[in-house]
């Protein structure tokens, strides 16, 4: 593998773990901290959460080499966005007193969001 060919690698799964770790503190923040914050930060969220999928998806790499891989990857992140913001988001303002109260919040938090 030529040095270049090594950097680009390298480069593309930096951009997947990066798109990845993201995504994943994006959910737990703003399904814990979404309301009463600045509508401009799930603002730069997005956008930076979108740049950085999109770079994942342009740079070769050996983890997204394909575009049935580079669909998943990009449907994967999105569902694993809202199904983590929906796991966290019944802990705000205070933890459910029992799972029920959990599953509750859960179906809620599908319906109307993370601040009803």
């Amino acid at each position: 593998m030529h040095r270049s060919s090594a950097t680009a690698e390298l480069a593309g799964r930096t951009l997947v773990a990066a798109a990845s770790c993201l995504m994943v503190v994006g959910a737990i923040y703003f399904g814990l901290f979404s309301c009463g914050g600045y509508a401009w930060h799930k603002t730069a969220f997005w956008f930076s959460l979108l740049g950085l999928c999109a770079a994942s998806v342009l740079v070769p790499s050996r983890v997204l080499h394909s575009m049935p891989r580079k669909a998943a990857f990009l449907v994967l992140v999105g569902v694993g966005y809202l199904v983590i913001e929906a796991a966290v988001a019944p802990f705000y303002p205070s933890t459910p007193e029992s799972l029920g109260q959990y599953i509750q919040a859960i179906g809620r938090f599908a319906q109307v969001g993370s601040c009803s």
